[in-house]
């Protein structure tokens, strides 16, 4: 049954998310539930990855009256595990495209309002990529490398036809 918390009741939870949540990780009161003695107090998580998750400490009083802190945990609440509506991938693929399309877009008139700015510059070298000085001779062909190994191709043979070491 829904119940009205005591101020101390309040005090007591308070400290004890204090001790187990991160600083701003809690929000309001959502509700307080009174059952048999044990008292459940809700509060909204403020963490950004528990989007309606609630943290919920729950109190016993025992027969002096006397509070004392039960259990302090975050639970889902009525919609955080609920997966979201389903959309057909020839949607998802659409509206991929016309985003992709729109920041390819935008990339354009960027570009086009640097090239506005550096109208004075020759565009020559954005033409040729780097290899207006690219020459066959550049390349090592695997003859000429020197890796460093020392290759000894002459082997000698064991008396039953097999390569030493071998």
């Amino acid at each position: 049954m829904t119940t009205v918390p005591s101020a101390e009741a309040l005090r007591l939870a308070e400290s004890a998310l204090d001790e187990i949540a991160p600083a701003g990780g809690v929000g309001e009161v959502v509700d307080a539930v009174d059952e048999q003695g044990v008292l459940a107090l809700r509060y909204r998580s403020q963490l950004g990855g528990y989007p309606d998750w609630l943290w919920t400490v729950t109190l016993a009083t025992d027969d002096e009256g006397v509070q004392t802190v039960l259990e302090v945990a975050l639970l889902p609440g009525e919609g955080s595990l609920i997966a979201p509506e389903w959309v057909p991938w020839a949607d998802r693929l659409a509206d991929y495209l016309a985003a992709k399309e729109s920041a390819a877009a935008d990339d354009e008139d960027a570009d086009d309002e640097s090239d506005d700015d550096d109208s004075d510059e020759d565009d020559e070298s954005d033409d040729d990529h780097g290899f207006d000085d690219f020459d066959e001779s550049d390349l090592a062909s695997d003859d000429d490398a020197d890796d460093g190994l020392e290759v000894d191709d002459a082997a000698p043979d064991d008396a039953d036809g097999e390569t030493a070491g071998r």
